[in-house]
């Protein structure tokens, strides 16, 4: 069963280009369902920017089937995220998402998909991850981690439903439970610092958590 991906684009278009080049060179590609969505100008100068980019995603791909959505309106990066993944997944009950500055593998529909229909009833799994940090691993091993990442992923509308965007109750809740260190990979990433910038509006980014 193979799950509708949602693509995110902006005023790139060249990197948008690269992103869905890569996408359909996945065997799995010309039998997906590919939502590809284009957020809107945050003011004058950026219109022909991203024209270009929707004139990109209206390219022939060869995917099962696509369907354009064109904001009229900015939405930012966290907004756009949210609501084109509670869109989709409202609908197909699962998602892969990845952004317009990804180059995914040739096989990164088949691991993403198997990744979904394995894990699909296990609750303590939030989501499927296309990226693997930067460290030795035998070939094909995978790996259980808190946490999650941006940069091409998977999830169900079961798990999607536990999803907080308030940024304040996430962090209030993590600093109540003493999870500081736990949600901060004991020291190796900063999360807590990333949360604490989206709360504040430093960043415009989208975080996940269960």
């Amino acid at each position: 069963m193979l799950a509708p991906i949602i693509v995110l684009g902006y005023k790139r278009p060249d990197h948008l280009k690269r992103a869905l080049d890569s996408l359909s060179a996945n065997f799995e590609a010309m039998h997906s369902k590919v939502y590809i969505f284009i957020d809107g100008p945050k003011n004058s100068s950026e219109i022909a920017e991203v024209e270009a980019a929707r004139n990109v995603a209206k390219l022939d791909y060869g995917f099962g089937d696509t369907e354009l959505i064109f904001s009229d309106t900015n939405k930012g990066l966290a907004d756009s995220v949210i609501a084109a993944v509670t869109q989709v997944i409202s609908v197909h009950g699962q998602v892969i998402v990845i952004e317009d500055d990804l180059i995914v593998s040739k096989t990164f529909l088949k691991f993403m998909n198997q990744g979904l229909n394995l894990y699909r009833g296990n609750s303590l799994v939030a989501s499927i991850q296309g990226y693997q940090y930067p460290i030795k691993l035998a070939e094909n091993v995978c790996l259980f981690l808190r946490g999650a990442d941006c940069w091409g992923w998977a999830t169900w509308s079961e798990r999607w439903l536990e999803f907080n965007k308030s940024s304040s109750q996430l962090l209030e809740n993590i600093k109540r439970r003493n999870l500081d260190r736990k949600f901060n990979l004991f020291g190796a990433l900063r999360n807590t610092g990333l949360l604490a910038s989206q709360d504040s509006g430093e960043i415009d980014s989208n975080i996940i958590s269960k």
